[in-house]
């Protein structure tokens, strides 16, 4: 067996005035490097909707925050940890607008 666990850590903050608790739905997305979206990792395992945005919206993590909210995923995959180049995050609101994306190098963020 050549899987391996991988493990996705961040932080969500509520930046919303006074606080208000948000709700919605979070998606991870691990890109190896020089690989199409064919080889992409998503996080919960959905179909990637349009330009490169995953979903369906419902098959999101969900989550609700006032403040502040560690996130954990696991995954499970064949792929090689040191062949990700970069991991992306999707969260939505209950609307299903894009509330945030952001793209960071996996390499200078790792804690092995």
């Amino acid at each position: 067996d050549n899987t391996q666990d991988i493990v996705v850590r961040f932080d969500i903050k509520n930046m919303t005035k006074n606080s208000k608790e948000i709700s919605g739905r979070i998606f991870c997305v691990l890109k190896p490097k020089d690989a199409g979206p064919d080889k992409w990792i998503m996080i919960p395992k959905v179909s990637i909707i349009k330009d490169g945005v995953p979903g369906p919206y419902k098959q999101g993590h969900y989550f609700s925050i006032s403040h502040f909210k560690p996130v954990q995923f696991i995954i499970n995959t064949p792929t090689p940890l040191d062949d990700f180049s970069e991991a992306s995050v999707f969260i939505f609101d209950e609307t299903e607008k894009l509330l945030f994306k952001t793209t960071f190098d996996t390499g200078k963020n790792r804690q092995d």
